[in-house]
């Protein structure tokens, strides 16, 4: 009887040991989904204010333990405290994403996209039915970063709604959102685990009002840098915000690393902070290649409005070195360069003269190895140089207007061919006897420390000349005209004297 009492006791007492065990793993689960995460947020775009009737990324990241049943929630307030736009997600790390024929994936070992899409690319999340037209699921969040897409408007070119690669954003009732009216907005994000707030963060966005705004290249890095200090120094807005349809989250975020386009998306966008009736735009004349979205885009878009000779819409600048900066080694040259500008009643300056070797290549510049012998910039007294000496002779040339038939506009890319601009430069040196014409081309290859490519800027020259015995001693006269691509003369010319010695 004892031994039996005995095994009673035993199996009593694991039992009530089970049920404890058992009681207190549940309360540690229990425990574990109410408390709440350790986690902040902190929105990073937009910094900027943007161009009214058009859609808009809200970005930032996020640190700390991200529960996997989170529900970000994106809203769009207005000065009334009235919620505008709400966006919101429950799935973390955006599995509801599909690809497009219109998606451009930049990493090609990404064939499947899984990358792109765990980067909270919010552009082509799929309702349950496969549709990516509903804007109200246009939202994503990883652990360390989150992204929605706001719908706001629809952008326009020649009163046609613009094709944006099948990016539809549509409200429940299956209609385009309208666009917001100008002003200023909240923009609230919070983070929530059932009814449990996470984190939230605030910030402003500014909707139209947009006074000045400058074109430009974002690249090389030397470049840019001088134009964040210009922007800065000046209070000009810059459309340095990701563009919806372009997305490259390490301009955020540098962990996160993945790079996709929906090209005809993106161009609209970017359309679209080019058409406002009186902003003033300020156009910096470096690096304008003819495959850049300053070029083919918004250039294209001041010339199809007609501007571009309108002092008070459209206004040039440069680098009064035509750099950045120049350094050489060799020649003990280091001068730093600054943006100011243009002589705005001509359409071409000039603006450096080199000394250089003889065997210096036309219209050629490597910013690492200027191979520079001596430099002038300022011409207030003239150049003067030896005779026999061999000159590079840099300049500008600003925009020539278009006629709407010189202008192509490609309705599936929204970008424009632009078939109209200075392209020769008729050269005549003069005086004590000489009188000498020739013309060569505009158009100057750069080659910048972080790449071994060309890039050719389509409104800049670095003309080669080499002066001849019969100028020995004399002070002539070098002026330049340019000539547009009919052959007309382009309302362009600049000139300097030239002391041979």
């Amino acid at each position: 009887m004892k031994n039996f009492k005995t095994k009673i006791n035993r199996q009593v007492l694991a039992g009530v040991t089970f049920i404890i065990l058992l009681l207190s793993g549940c309360f540690y689960q229990a425990l574990q989904e109410s408390s709440p995460a350790e986690c902040a947020i902190t929105i990073i775009q937009p910094i900027n204010a943007i161009a009214s009737n058009r859609p808009f990324y809200v970005v930032g990241n996020l640190e700390g333990t991200v529960p996997e049943n989170a529900t970000l929630n994106v809203n769009i307030i207005d000065e009334n405290g009235e919620i505008v736009r709400e966006v919101s997600t429950s799935k973390k790390n955006n599995p509801d994403s599909v690809i497009t024929d219109s998606l451009h994936n930049l990493d090609e070992t990404d064939t499947n996209c899984e990358k792109l899409f765990a980067s909270c690319m919010p552009d082509l999340i799929a309702d349950e039915s496969g549709s990516i037209c509903n804007a109200d699921i246009k939202a994503a969040y990883s652990d360390n970063f989150f992204a929605a897409l706001i719908a706001n408007g629809v952008v326009e070119h020649d009163g046609k709604t613009l094709y944006r690669g099948g990016i539809e954003l549509l409200d429940a009732d299956g209609n385009e959102y309208e666009a917001l009216p100008e002003g200023k907005y909240k923009i609230k994000v919070e983070l929530k685990s059932k009814d449990t707030l996470l984190a939230k963060d605030e910030s402003t966005l500014m909707i139209g009002g947009i006074l000045r705004k400058v074109i430009t290249r974002f690249s090389p890095t030397k470049h840019y840098e001088k134009v964040d200090e210009y922007i800065q120094r000046e209070k000009i807005n810059v459309a340095s915000d990701l563009f919806p349809g372009y997305w490259d989250p390490s301009q955020v975020n540098p962990a996160v690393t993945a790079t996709g386009e929906i090209e005809s998306f993106w161009h609209s966008v970017n359309l679209a902070e080019y058409s406002s009736d009186d902003t003033e735009y300020r156009i910096i004349l470096y690096n304008l290649e003819e495959t850049a979205a300053s070029w083919k885009i918004e250039c294209g878009e001041l010339l199809y409005q007609q501007i571009t000779d309108q002092p008070d819409r459209v206004k040039y600048f440069c680098y009064d070195i035509g750099e950045p900066s120049i350094s050489d080694d060799d020649s003990d040259i280091s001068v730093n360069g600054n943006i100011v500008p243009v002589n705005q009643e001509s359409r071409l300056s000039l603006l450096r003269c080199d000394t250089v070797p003889a065997e210096t290549e036309e219209n050629y510049y490597n910013t690492e190895d200027p191979d520079i012998l001596e430099l002038d910039t300022d011409f207030s007294d003239g150049v003067t140089i030896e005779s026999g000496d061999t000159i590079a002779l840099y300049g500008v040339t600003s925009l020539v207007p278009n006629k709407k038939d010189e202008l192509d506009f490609d309705t599936v890319k929204n970008q424009y061919t632009i078939h109209n601009r200075i392209t020769t430069l008729r050269y005549r040196i003069s005086g004590e006897g000489i009188n000498e014409t020739f013309e060569k081309e505009t158009g100057l290859d750069r080659l910048f420390e972080d790449n071994d490519q060309k890039h050719k800027s389509l409104v800049e020259f670095r003309n080669v000349i080499t002066t001849k015995p019969d100028w020995k001693g004399k002070t002539l006269t070098l002026t330049v005209t340019g000539i547009d691509a009919n052959g007309n003369p382009a309302d362009a010319e600049d000139s300097i004297e030239l002391h041979i010695q």
